[in-house]
This record gives C-alpha cells, sequence and structure tokens, in this order.
C-alpha cells in the first residue's frame, strides 16, 4: 500500500511545497463560501470543494490539501479541532518537524 506522505506546515512554509500535499493546522478568520481563510502563524487561503463541508470562524481545524503557486491550498479533507487548541505547539511542530524532515519524511518522495 503506498504512503500518502503529508508534511506538517503552517503559512511560514508554504513556499517550499508549491504542488505537493500538506497538513496545516490553524483557526479560521474568514468564510467566504468556498473560500476560507486561516491563521497559521500567518493567514493562508483556503479553496473548498463542496465535498469538504463548511468551516465557521473560530474553529480550529486541520487541513489536508495541496499548496497551490499563489500559496494557497485546494483542501481535500478537513479535521474538526473544536474552539480550544494553542496553536503555538502546531507551529512547534511545523518548525521541527521541517528542521529534522529526515525523522519525519524523505523530501525525495514528495
Amino acid at each position: 500500500m503506498a504512503s500518502f506522505i503529508t508534511p506538517r506546515v503552517n503559512a511560514t512554509y508554504l513556499d517550499e511545497f508549491k504542488t505537493k500535499n500538506v497538513r496545516i493546522v490553524g483557526q479560521v478568520t474568514q468564510v467566504h463560501g468556498d473560500n476560507v481563510v486561516i491563521d497559521a502563524n500567518g493567514q493562508v487561503q483556503l479553496n473548498l470543494s463542496p465535498a469538504v463541508g463548511e468551516l465557521k470562524v473560530g474553529q480550529f481545524c486541520e487541513i489536508i490539501g495541496t499548496v497551490q503557486n499563489d500559496l494557497s491550498i485546494h483542501v481535500s479533507g478537513v479535521q474538526d479541532f473544536g474552539d480550544n487548541v494553542d496553536l503555538a505547539v502546531f507551529n512547534s511542530l511545523a518548525k521541527y518537524s521541517n528542521k529534522y524532515h529526515d525523522l519525519f519524511y524523505d523530501p525525495n518522495t514528495l
């Protein structure tokens, strides 16, 4: 079975993962139909497909999707994390999982 590799990122790392699948945790700050903005150590534009469902302002969630050339994310999956999350923990996870990527993923297989 093939693995689906999704490095953990925040807004800081999006430029390094253009056209790649990623996981990002953030808090929803704006919702305009299928266009959503989250705060993930910076603003990130999400493009939702109707199958993904609805997000609400204030909600924390983990997004799985593909980073576009404009650094927006085309969302393929969402996991609701509720309304009480310490984003500093996820920012640290993004920082160290990219700094020591050999422990988490092989960049050559992305």
